[in-house]
């Protein structure tokens, strides 16, 4: 009885080694599209450029996924609407120098949307930020358990 268990298993692994497997890491396009875009709250403008999938919004295309998300805010300095700092620094800054936006994990490289905002305001008030961030998550198709939020000075305040 012991062999037939033995020879079942040795038969299973050798035909698990000879067939093909399926990946198992997460199949991303890159199909990247980045625009800047408006959020209006009262007479505040935040200012948000994103870095997104180009079929996001398309039915019936993969990318309509939902997928992790960098967000992040520059500091007081950036604060305003000068469109150009939001590239400044953080992510859009780093695709405008050579990265392509991909994060290399144990599973594949994964491709998160990137979000850079500033605000009208140069004293930007968290519960603000949650309002944009509200939008942003209900909007942009981004996976609850990974978002991930980052900043500097003033946006790492707030």
């Amino acid at each position: 009885m012991k062999s037939k268990f033995y020879l079942m298993g040795l038969a299973y692994l050798l035909l698990s080694a000879l067939s093909p497997h399926h990946a198992k890491a997460q199949a991303e396009s890159h199909n990247f599209i980045t625009y800047d875009t408006t959020y209006k709250l009262g007479s505040l403008t935040y200012s948000i450029r994103i870095s997104r999938p180009a079929n996001m919004f398309k039915a019936g295309d993969p990318d309509t996924a939902s997928r992790p998300a960098i967000i992040t805010m520059p500091g007081q300095g950036e604060m305003g609407t000068n469109l150009a700092k939001l590239q400044s620094f953080g992510p859009h800054y780093w695709l405008n120098n050579g990265w392509d936006g991909g994060v290399v994990l144990g599973n594949g490289t994964h491709y998160p949307i990137l979000i850079t905002m500033i605000c009208s305001y140069t004293y930007v008030q968290p519960d603000w930020n949650l309002a944009v961030l509200n939008y942003l998550l209900n909007t942009y198709h981004i996976k609850r358990n990974s978002v991930h939020l980052g900043g500097l000075s003033q946006g790492a305040f707030t």
